[in-house]
């Protein structure tokens, strides 16, 4: 074990624990950085939902899911005459 000096000189301290503290503070980082990221695109970029009844049969199902984006898109000039127009992106499974 590598043992160093400590600044006040009384009681040595390991690079070994100075180093795994260190890979744990990264690995804290990286998790809080992920999760924050994931809150944001599910806050305020994807819309994420199921479809609950069978009013579009011919094309999606009950149950299937939808994702759809929050942003605008490049039509939003001719659609912001029309707000209940959406455009989702579907995946039927």
């Amino acid at each position: 074990m590598n043992n160093e000096p400590s600044k006040n000189g009384n009681e040595p301290v390991s690079t070994e624990d100075t180093s795994l503290v260190k890979e744990l503070l990264s690995w804290l980082e990286v998790i809080v950085v992920a999760v924050v990221l994931a809150f944001l695109l599910v806050t305020f970029i994807i819309v994420n939902a199921t479809v609950p009844s069978g009013s579009m049969e011919n094309t999606i199902m009950p149950g299937n899911r939808l994702l759809g984006l929050r942003l605008t898109s490049p039509y939003s000039s001719i659609l912001s005459m029309r707000p209940w127009v959406k455009i989702p992106i579907t995946l039927s499974g």
